[in-house]
């Protein structure tokens, strides 16, 4: 079993060890990307920072109990369950996307819907907005607003818009989001195909 999987295995006890790992899931900065000496090392700074050494101690200890042991596919309720840290991944590689809803004026769009038809959602994309890419937000297709300055796009004209956008003066695109939400549509584009 791995670190992370364990955390998930944690997330529906009602125990001390449960509400660590229910911050970890919510926790948009955990480094889950990261090897697992790195995940230890934020856990235990973290955790003697609010005060909580003792907590760290029992799941270090409870961890090493369950690390060799083997876990199947439906062992986890929670295995495959996104933390707040890797929602982005998790999107990138399990939301279907067929077509794109800008809005915005021709050279200056400013929020992408990337739109799954089949599940009857979207991600939302603020082009100059400050949120980071786990604060990311899936919207139902029925909620979005369609105004003057909403369109209707396929994929290839969504990413030829973008390509027109102009970002005059101080206006320039959030990045790292502005180029994974291009990458993302690219790769769509290139599956729908």
């Amino acid at each position: 079993m791995t670190l992370l999987e364990f955390i998930k295995s944690l997330a529906s006890e009602d125990s001390a060890l449960g509400t660590l790992a229910d911050d970890v899931m919510g926790d948009k900065n955990f480094p889950y990307d990261q090897g697992e000496e790195r995940i230890i090392s934020y856990l235990q700074f973290m955790l003697h920072k609010k005060g909580n050494a003792a907590i760290f101690k029992e799941f270090m200890e409870a961890y090493q109990s369950q690390k060799d042991v083997e876990i199947e596919f439906n062992d986890l309720d929670t295995k495959y369950a996104p933390m707040r840290a890797e929602r982005w991944d998790f999107l990138k590689a399990n939301f279907s996307c067929d077509r794109v809803i800008s809005v915005g004026e021709p050279e200056d769009i400013y929020r992408i819907y990337a739109v799954d038809s089949t599940g009857g959602e979207a991600i939302k994309f603020d082009v100059y907005g400050k949120r980071t890419l786990t604060d990311v937000a899936v919207v139902e297709i029925e909620n979005i607003v369609i105004g003057d300055l909403t369109k209707e796009l396929s994929l290839a004209e969504a990413l030829a818009a973008l390509g027109d956008n102009k970002f005059e003066g101080t206006r320039t695109p959030t990045q790292p989001n502005y180029s994974e939400m291009i990458d993302y549509l690219n790769s769509h584009l290139q599956s729908n195909r």
